[in-house]
């Protein structure tokens, strides 16, 4: 993979991981947590994706940046979380009140089908090690 566009899906990982950071720190300290357990099935979802981006998305967004196989498996599975929670709030909301994400969904679609072709062509500046 082309240096320039490993940093670049690199640099939205890591906007993954920061806005899953700002919005469980913005839950903690408004003492919306304990809501989010309350509400069901959509809180659930978002703690569970929370959890998934801030731990696996440092690690992807790290070998991402070395270029490293290993980074892209990891950036698919923080992305394809993210485009499922999403969807999974399309489904269960009103979908009038989510029209403005679709944007988003798209995006996010794109990226992934990116990460995911990108996986599957094996370029020769890649490499398989874990460790450097």
């Amino acid at each position: 993979m082309p240096r320039g566009r490993s940093r670049v899906l690199a640099l939205i990982v890591a906007m993954y991981v920061i806005e899953a950071a700002s919005n469980m720190w913005q839950f903690w300290r408004n003492g919306l947590l304990s809501v989010l357990l309350m509400i069901g099935s959509s809180g659930y979802l978002l703690i569970a994706y929370s959890a998934v981006a801030l731990v696996c998305g440092p690690f992807a967004c790290i070998q991402l940046w070395r270029r490293r196989r290993s980074g892209k498996a990891t950036s698919i599975i923080v992305v394809a979380c993210a485009l499922a929670l999403d969807v999974a709030l399309f489904l269960v909301a009103d979908v009038g009140s989510l029209v403005p994400r679709l944007p988003s969904m798209t995006v996010k679609i794109a990226v992934l089908l990116l990460l995911i072709f990108t996986l599957r062509a094996q370029s020769q500046g890649m490499s398989n090690a874990e460790t450097a």
